[in-house]
Formats: structure tokens, sequence, C-alpha cells
């Protein structure tokens, strides 16, 4: 008699590991998912804090936030990287970042503003492409995108 496994003994394994694997990474996701929604609304702080230590110093929002590297005194020592990777930034050495969108602007009414943001999970910009109308930015309804700004954002 021969030591081994059957090949009825074999698939049934396969069979079950299948069925967990199945059963597993779903959840893994969307464990990934709240992490990187956790990560990207600690960094849009972190961004925004750099940004108005900018505009205390400077009296003028940055251009982009490559200006928050390259200014004296250094608000930032590096971008961080949106885990969605909304935007890309170089900066003066040549350096690509997947970094935070970032858009400047003024609206009458509401002055000079900045809006730093994180597409989210469901990969939309829901941001771009969206002025600022009455000093507020609206957002369509069930948007994930993370906002910090200087005006208000309202979802529909």
């Amino acid at each position: 008699m021969r030591k081994g496994f059957t090949l009825m003994e074999i698939l049934i394994v396969m069979a079950v590991v299948a069925i967990l694997v199945a059963v597993i990474i779903p959840s893994y996701r969307s464990i990934q998912n709240d992490a990187w929604t956790a990560k990207a609304t600690i960094e849009t702080r972190t961004l925004r804090d750099a940004v108005e230590s900018y505009f205390r110093y400077n009296n003028k929002y940055p251009a982009d936030l490559t200006e928050l590297l390259t200014v004296r005194p250094n608000y930032l020592d590096q971008l961080p990287t949106d885990p969605w990777r909304t935007g890309t930034a170089t900066d003066s050495k040549g350096v690509i970042y997947n970094t935070y969108g970032y858009i400047t602007g003024f609206v009458q009414g509401a002055g000079h503003y900045y809006i730093i943001y994180s597409k989210g999970m469901d990969g939309k910009d829901d941001v771009l492409g969206n002025e600022p109308v009455g000093g507020r930015l609206i957002l369509p309804a069930g948007s994930d995108d993370i906002v910090i700004a200087s005006i208000p954002v309202v979802k529909q």
C-alpha cells in the first residue's frame, strides 16, 4: 500500500481553501478601505494646517502643495501620499508625488479659498468641475470624497 493523498482528498482541501478565500478577501478589502479613509482624513487635516500656516506667514494661499516644501520656513518635509492617487505634484528636484488634490481660487463674497481633497473609494473625482457657488462647495449626494476647505462644503 502506498502512502499519499487521494485525488478526492486534494479536491476537498482545495474547495475548503477556495471558500475561505472567498469569505476573507471582501472583509479584508473593507478593512483596508476604512484604514485608507482614516489615513486620508488625518493627512488632509495636516495639509490644512500647513496651508493655514503658509497663509499666516505669506498672507496668501500657496499656488500648489509643493510650495509647502520649497519655501522658507518649510511647512512640510514631504507631501503625504494619497491612498487613492487623486493628484500628482512635482517638486523642485523633479520628485513626483501621488498626492492630494488642491485647488485655490477666488469667489465673490467669500474671497480667496482653498480646497484639499481625496477622491475616495469610488475613484470618482466629485470636487473637480464643481465651482464654489455662493461661497460654498456643493458635492453630489453620496459622494465619498474627503474634503477640507476654507469655505463651507455641503453635500446635496
